[in-house]
């Protein structure tokens, strides 16, 4: 599987790094659902309680220490 890095910021955008490949997109977050928009569509995650994130094919997003 490769390697994805989501960068959110607080403007309501995300960057998205997938194997050096960056696309700028907007995210919005409503409840415990983090929606990303982009030119193929939606996609919907859920923010787990311990705050990670959790997206489709088994794809969960940590927060990178510091």
């Amino acid at each position: 599987m490769g390697v994805s890095k989501y960068t959110f910021k607080s403007n309501g955008k995300v960057i998205v790094d997938t194997v050096g490949f960056a696309s700028e997109l907007s995210y919005e977050v409503d409840d415990k659902n983090v929606k990303i928009s982009g030119p193929q569509g939606n996609l919907i995650m859920t923010i787990k309680d311990d705050k990670s994130i959790e997206g489709p094919l088994g794809l969960l997003l940590t927060k990178k220490p510091k």
